[in-house]
C-alpha cells in the first residue's frame, strides 16, 4: 500500500456513497452496477434511464451503435448535483437505434 491509496480510496468511498445517495433521495432505480473509473463514476442501468438523465448535469452524450442489432449503447457524462458538481458519472445503457435518415442510392 502506497501513501497514496488510503487518499484514493477514500475519495472512492465519498463518490460511491454520493451516487447511492442520489438515487436513494431521488427514488431512482437502482443501477446495476456501480464502478470507479479514471475521472468519475461510471454507473450502468437497466431500468430508468431517462428519470436518471432528468436528476444530472448532463454534459456530453456519445451513441455507439451495436453491429447486428437495432439497438445502440449510450455513454451520457455529467455530474451529479450537489457537491458542487465534483462527483462525476457516467451513465451507461442500451437503447433501441432511431431510424437512420434514408440515403438516396444511385444505380
Amino acid at each position: 500500500m502506497t501513501a497514496l491509496d488510503a487518499p484514493v480510496r477514500a475519495t472512492a468511498a465519498v463518490g460511491y456513497k454520493a451516487v447511492v445517495d442520489h438515487f436513494v433521495e431521488h427514488g431512482l432505480p437502482a443501477p446495476e452496477s456501480i464502478e470507479l473509473r479514471d475521472g468519475g463514476m461510471r454507473v450502468w442501468l437497466i431500468f430508468g434511464k431517462n428519470e436518471w438523465l432528468d436528476t444530472l448535469h448532463v454534459d456530453d452524450e456519445v451513441v455507439v451503435p451495436i453491429v447486428g442489432t437495432d439497438l445502440e449503447r449510450v455513454h451520457a457524462s455529467g455530474r451529479l448535483p450537489g457537491l458542487l458538481g465534483q462527483v462525476k458519472v457516467e451513465l451507461r445503457y442500451t437503447r433501441r437505434a432511431e431510424m437512420p435518415a434514408m440515403q438516396a442510392v444511385s444505380a
